[in-house]
């Protein structure tokens, strides 16, 4: 076995642990991204309309939370399907 190869092997092995770490917080980082947009929208459809009737807010405008959220796909967007 020539001596040349046995660093490009533990150059290899080496790097996969970053690639691999990388991938793993990537994915977790877009989890916790789609977690807080689901917990957004539950929370814009708990209020109950009635609450706003006598301010004339919507419940966008009072919470602040848009029904669409950039961080779910398109099929869990608010009133996907519902036409």
């Amino acid at each position: 076995m020539p001596a040349h190869s046995v660093p490009a092997i533990t150059s290899l092995a080496g790097s996969r642990p970053g690639l691999l770490t990388r991938w793993l917080a990537a994915a977790s980082a877009k989890a916790r991204r789609t977690d807080a947009a689901h917990a957004r929208c539950r929370t814009l459809e708990s209020v109950p309309p009635d609450l706003f009737r006598d301010t004339g807010l919507t419940p966008e405008d009072a919470t602040d939370i848009r029904r669409h959220q950039p961080d779910l796909p398109f099929f869990m967007q608010a009133g996907f399907g519902d036409r």
